[in-house]
């Protein structure tokens, strides 16, 4: 019975909401793709930009969320590698791998105004 009633509560909800379309006629439609096309050509330069910093930016959060991986190369060198001198560079693998995260987490958060060219 609850469901019911929830689906019939839904329904009337989705058919009050919807309001009313109304169709357009082509002489209408094409009168505003010249307006569309200047605006096209005005935005053309901020969408390359804005795509290449898009580009950059990702290739930089991949190159950083593989820094993860220096964390068990760290640990392995400085423990089977630590009597042939290689225990001070896997420490600094280690803390390489253990930033790697927060260095993926603020490529993150600065891509969007890397890609609206604030940064």
């Amino acid at each position: 019975m609850k469901c019911r009633l929830l689906t019939v509560v839904l329904v009337f909800c989705f058919i009050s909401v919807c309001s009313e379309t109304k169709a357009i006629d082509p002489i209408t439609a094409l009168g505003g793709s010249g307006v569309a096309s200047d605006l096209a050509g005005e935005a053309l330069p901020l969408l390359t930009s804005g795509t290449g910093a898009l580009l950059k930016g990702s290739v930089t959060i991949v190159k950083d969320a593989l820094g993860v991986l220096w964390l068990p190369v760290g640990a392995l060198e400085s423990t089977v590698g630590a009597p042939f001198g290689l225990f001070g560079n896997g420490i600094t693998n280690m803390v390489d791998g253990v930033a790697a995260p927060f260095k993926v987490a603020g490529d993150v958060l600065a891509l969007p105004f890397q890609v609206v060219g604030v940064m």
